[in-house]
């Protein structure tokens, strides 16, 4: 580093390799390039006669004298020759010191100048390293790339001198990982394995985890008639419903509950629709006795075909009970199978009462959002206010996932404001009218959201869902978690 530094204005554009291949370029090419004429001198003075022993013993002491350098990249010194990085610095040195937070030249594009300079190394190498750099979008998620960008697109968008996490050695936590600097793949949904639901079916009550119970359930094969998560129902055809054009007037309870987040902003008017006597109920039971999840929102409703007592409500003691959806039992779809385009339930004509529930009650207008959360999604109501308060008053509504087809509504956490709420309840007859028979709820929402020209705001952040984008409950990031049954 200091010989580098010394004579670095003397031959800027000197390049010399090293034993172990390492390509030098200037001063530290010249410093390499004086060591070895020293060495080669010294042999030629001291052992005349033999040409080919004095290459024997020359070729020994470079590969000793290499040898001896650490086996690794030794940390840059960054601020050597600071003044004049531009042109004393190494590419691979303005590279490596971009990676700590210390950019020589703003903008810079080390890596396409670095392909662009001969090197020994393979071309199939140079080109990836171009491409590795120009594959990221480097102003996407910049507020939150500490937790949301990949070691990858940190390293890449460092070398184009923007750097996320001043300091951090990226080179350093991809060798840990093992994982190149290459452009992230799009995850593809990998089906679960189908439930073999007979097996072990005398031992059931035992055998089966309560994964299996529930899905089995679904599938007509019921382990505990009266367990309550045994929801049955086998049917796979298509609901025939006609479905009523103007909002229906199911039941709402009245009685209003002391809120000690009834006043922060933005405002979240939070739902659930459950099946009763279930696994989802003794949920819903679990998420109110804690006070959190949909619960801890400024206002909330649990919705289902029948009314239940879901316990005390913690802050002053009386009942809640839910809203009643005049509705039966759905079925699950099939993917392909009679237009159906999901494998999860035919819910939607639920959720279209559920709609029209909302509406009726005239208690959704006063908030600023309307979040709806599967009963097994873990939500943190504060995190969505950080998510969505940038949209407060516009008609828009949130996707969440994207595995290379296209950014999708997953129905773990359906977030829309509540002027494009009122769009839909002024034209519901159109969103009605859409051929919603063969899709799931999360579907019917997004394709009606797209039909009344709502604004689409993509956050794959939004929600950790092992369906589309997993994430640890310690990512201090997403609003959201799904599944947890338990």
């Amino acid at each position: 580093e200091d010989e580098e530094s010394a004579v670095g204005e003397l031959a800027p554009t000197a390049t010399h390799y090293n034993a172990h291949g390492r390509r030098l370029v200037g001063a530290g090419a010249l410093a390499s390039g004086f060591l070895l004429a020293a060495v080669a001198m010294t042999l030629v003075s001291s052992k005349p006669g033999s040409l080919k022993m004095e290459e024997d013993v020359k070729v020994e002491l470079v590969v000793a004298a290499a040898a001896a350098a650490p086996t690794s990249a030794a940390p840059w010194n960054c601020t050597a020759a600071r003044v004049n990085c531009k042109a004393a610095w190494s590419l691979e040195k303005k590279a490596a010191c971009a990676k700590l937070g210390i950019v020589c030249e703003p903008g810079a594009d080390y890596a396409a100048k670095r392909a662009n300079t001969p090197t020994t190394k393979p071309a199939g190498k140079a080109a990836a390293a171009t491409k590795s750099a120009h594959a990221f979008n480097c102003s996407s998620a910049r507020v939150h790339c500490a937790a949301v960008w990949s070691l990858p697109k940190k390293a890449a968008c460092a070398n184009l001198g923007i750097v996320c996490e001043p300091g951090a050695d990226y080179h350093s936590a991809m060798q840990a990982q093992k994982q190149p600097v290459t452009t992230p793949k799009p995850v593809k949904h990998v089906a679960k394995k189908p439930v073999d639901c007979t097996s072990q079916r005398a031992e059931c009550k035992t055998a089966w985890n309560m994964d299996k119970k529930v899905a089995c359930v679904y599938k007509g094969v019921v382990c505990e008639p009266n367990a309550p998560y045994a929801v049955t129902t086998t049917s796979t055809t298509l609901p025939t419903t006609t479905t009523p054009t103007t909002p229906t007037t199911p039941t709402t309870p009245t009685t209003p509950y002391k809120n000690p987040w009834k006043d922060l902003k933005p405002s979240l008017f939070c739902f659930s629709v459950m099946q009763p006597a279930s696994a989802e109920e003794a949920l819903m039971k679990f998420q109110l006795k804690k006070f959190s999840g949909i619960f801890a929102c400024n206002e909330q409703a649990v919705i289902c075909r029948e009314k239940r007592w879901l316990g005390k409500w913690p802050e002053d003691g009386k009942n809640y009970y839910t809203w009643v959806n005049p509705v039966n039992a759905v079925a699950m779809g099939q993917y392909g199978v009679a237009g159906m385009t999901t494998n999860s339930f035919l819910n939607t004509y639920t959720f279209i009462i559920a709609y029209d529930t909302l509406i009726a009650s005239g208690k959704v207008w006063k908030h600023d959002f309307l979040i709806k959360a599967d009963p097994d999604a873990v939500i943190l109501p504060d995190r969505i206010r950080n998510h969505v308060g940038g949209y407060k008053g516009r008609p828009v509504f949130f996707t969440n996932c994207n595995l290379g087809q296209g950014p999708k509504v997953y129905g773990a956490l359906e977030v829309i404001s509540v002027p494009a709420f009122g769009a839909y309840k002024d034209r519901i007859g159109e969103c009605k009218g859409l051929p919603w028979q063969g899709w799931g709820e999360d579907m019917f929402l997004e394709k009606c959201m797209q039909h009344l020209g709502m604004q689409m705001v993509e956050d794959e952040s939004l929600v950790g869902d092992d369906r589309c984008h997993p994430a640890p409950c310690t990512d201090g990031i997403r609003a959201a978690f799904h599944p947890f049954k338990d």
